[in-house]
């Protein structure tokens, strides 16, 4: 039963971002220069190097790091410049035209198709595990948790989950989570 409802709750994900891309919002509200978009990268920029400060980091070498729900790979790429091995980054996204890409975008990374339920890894290999507006795009709360559970489970003791979301986008992006849950 919870894998149907999963299943259900996965494919509307899909429609909904399918429709992002069918309205070209990339191009639009989440264009790299559109001022809010601006303001909000900038904001996660300032409070990700806060955090590695307080744990007495100032860069990010020597760390394998997965980001769930990559889209077109920019997290990843912008790891690099803080210091990652691009050859420790993976990506993983629902949207094999997300993904797509994201390997154009960044051929010498890698990234992998994966809806959540279960990440394709094996337990404790990740140092760093990221998510940025993706638990937000979730109306579903049993899916929530499972995704949650996932990144703990990859996650090695003694690393860190950064985790920058929003409260409202499910329910604004169609979802229905009295209905889904």
């Amino acid at each position: 039963m919870a894998e149907a409802r999963h299943a259900i709750e996965i494919e509307r994900i899909k429609k909904v971002y399918q429709r992002f891309d069918d309205e070209e919002l990339c191009k639009t509200v989440w264009a790299p220069f559109e001022e809010k978009e601006t303001v909000v990268r900038a904001q996660q920029v300032l409070v990700f190097a806060a955090l590695m400060r307080e744990i007495g980091r100032l860069e990010i070498s020597g760390w394998d790091i997965l980001d769930v729900g990559c889209g077109n790979g920019r997290t990843l790429r912008s790891y690099i410049d803080y210091g990652a091995d691009p050859q420790r980054l993976v990506g993983v996204d629902i949207r094999e035209s997300s993904l797509n890409a994201a390997r154009r975008l960044s051929p010498h990374l890698k990234f992998d198709k994966g809806d959540g339920v279960r990440l394709n890894f094996p337990d404790s290999q990740f140092d760093l595990v990221t998510q940025y507006v993706v638990f937000s795009s979730i109306a579903s709360a049993a899916l929530r948790v499972e995704l949650a559970k996932e990144m703990w489970r990859v996650l090695r003791i003694g690393g860190f989950i950064f985790w920058w979301d929003m409260t409202h986008m499910a329910k604004d992006a169609g979802g229905d989570s009295e209905a889904l849950e």
